[in-house]
């Protein structure tokens, strides 16, 4: 496959030596909405998308299910990440048309949303970060990570445990009853 390499935007060079870094200096924030988003069929529908030269980033999403909204509010959202950890994150975010709070973070199953108390669908945006809907209005939104793998887990090593528990004792009462039968 070959490598984009894109022109566009605003970069600065941060380092040059064996490799060259950049600062992409207008990238959109770790959390944002937009209010257009585009439902694509599948990944290469979607990599097309992004490849569009009339494709804004910081404005319009490319979702993989969900809805496609093309809404016009009449003033910018504001979005505050309010905490960030490896496993949680809280952001409010108000705004008055609906849109979707796109975060800047990669999809991946076992992310749990919810927004203002209630579960929340979390849709994959641009191929890999996470995108939620959100209604017009001022919205507490948190993720988690709570992968179902985790509980499966900690389920059969409870299992196994309790299997071995019984076993164990299974054998000492056995052993046992043979020592007093001697």
């Amino acid at each position: 496959m070959p490598v984009l390499l894109s022109t566009a935007g605003d970069y600065r060079l941060v380092h040059s030596g064996d490799v060259k870094i950049y600062e992409v200096r207008d990238a959109p924030p770790r959390a944002y909405v937009v209010h257009q988003t585009r439902v694509v069929a599948d990944d290469e529908a979607a990599l097309v998308a992004m490849a569009d030269p009339a494709f804004q980033p910081g404005q319009e999403a490319i979702l993989a299910a969900g809805e496609a909204l093309h809404e016009t509010p009449s003033a910018p959202p504001t979005v505050q990440v309010r905490t960030y950890a490896p496993e949680t994150i809280a952001i409010q975010a108000t705004l008055d048309a609906p849109g979707y709070l796109v975060l800047s973070d990669t999809w991946y199953p076992g992310w749990r949303a919810t927004v203002d108390g209630q579960d929340a669908i979390i849709e994959r945006a641009n191929t890999m970060f996470r995108a939620v809907y959100l209604p017009a209005g001022m919205h507490e939104v948190h993720f988690a990570y709570r992968p179902v793998s985790v509980y499966a887990g900690a389920a059969a090593s409870a299992l196994a445990l309790l299997g071995m528990a019984t076993a164990t004792i299974w054998i000492l009462r056995r052993s046992s009853k043979h020592e007093r039968q001697r």
